[in-house]
């Protein structure tokens, strides 16, 4: 059996001490599409998201994905940076903001328009913050 698609980077090390918060997370993540995972820096976020991710990839025959939002230094840029990681052919005056429009219409349809082309697929996110 292949495994399923995914741009999960290689872990180096074994997550040690996690058992419980990785055991609630991929518990979570078969109920809900989306979860969000907050702390302080360097608490481990991240090693928790992917080693989850590593551990749900059998379940995602469309594969999964880890992108990375720390260098998007800006909201309008998050359905741009979205729509190049997961390759998403969409047109760029769907998605990317429209001069013409106010900024927080040109977000909000922005986002509408990345969800409608995300939501047919079968997603889930780690999100960190």
């Amino acid at each position: 059996m292949t495994a399923a698609p995914n741009n999960l980077p290689v872990q180096l090390t074994r997550l040690i001490g996690r058992a419980t918060i990785l055991k609630e997370v991929t518990h979570r993540l078969s109920t809900q599409r989306l979860l969000t995972l907050t702390g302080t820096a360097g608490i481990g976020k991240t090693a928790v998201a992917l080693t989850a991710a590593e551990e749900l990839l059998p379940a995602y025959d469309h594969g999964v994905w880890f992108i990375d939002l720390a260098p998007v230094v800006s909201s309008s840029l998050m359905p741009a940076a979205l729509a190049s990681e997961l390759q998403l052919k969409i047109r760029s005056d769907v998605v990317l903001p429209n001069r013409n429009l106010a900024p927080r219409e040109s977000h909000r349809r922005d986002r509408s328009n990345l969800v409608k082309a995300i939501r047919p697929c079968e997603a889930t996110a780690l999100c960190q913050n």
